[in-house]
């Protein structure tokens, strides 16, 4: 599956395909039968560009999203903050992926990490002060996991 290169478009099919294997362990046909509901809703349902957000930006948007705790309202500003934050980015990481040999170089890899931390930092995002680092480390490797697609025209 693609859960690295987008694990806010691919987390929560992953999450309904452990619901229905769970719910329905004793009851193999009622499995199947939803587990091919599942596989044609992943074929059909395809991840798309979140609005104001680039396409090449939105799975670093969709991971920060999924990363909000239940019950935690981000309001309007913080939400355009968030998508205006992974726009930046794409034109960072491109600049660094310029690099040869990039993610073999882990003080350039940390250098990234601690400018994302930063950029994270002043979103004005609430929940992103307290969660800027773990959350940089995971948008820099999602970067990584989306390498090629980040370098393509």
């Amino acid at each position: 599956m693609h859960l690295d290169e987008d694990p806010g478009f691919y987390g929560p099919l992953s999450e309904k395909l452990e619901a229905v294997i769970k719910k329905y362990k004793d009851n193999w046909d009622e499995q199947a039968k939803q587990l091919s509901l599942l596989v044609d809703e992943a074929k059909t349902k395809k991840p798309t560009a979140e609005d104001e957000v680039t396409a090449k930006a939105s799975p670093f948007y969709r991971a920060l999203v999924v990363k909000v705790p239940d019950g935690t309202k981000l309001t309007a500003a913080e939400t355009a903050n968030l998508k205006s934050l992974c726009n930046d980015l794409v034109p960072l990481f491109l600049e660094e992926l310029q690099a040869p040999g990039f993610w073999n170089n882990p003080v350039k890899v940390s250098g990234l990490q601690g400018e994302v931390t930063n950029r994270l930092l002043y979103t004005g995002v609430d929940i992103a002060l307290s969660n800027a680092e773990p959350w940089a480390r995971d948008l820099v490797m999602l970067a990584k996991a989306r390498t090629n697609d980040l370098l393509a025209p």
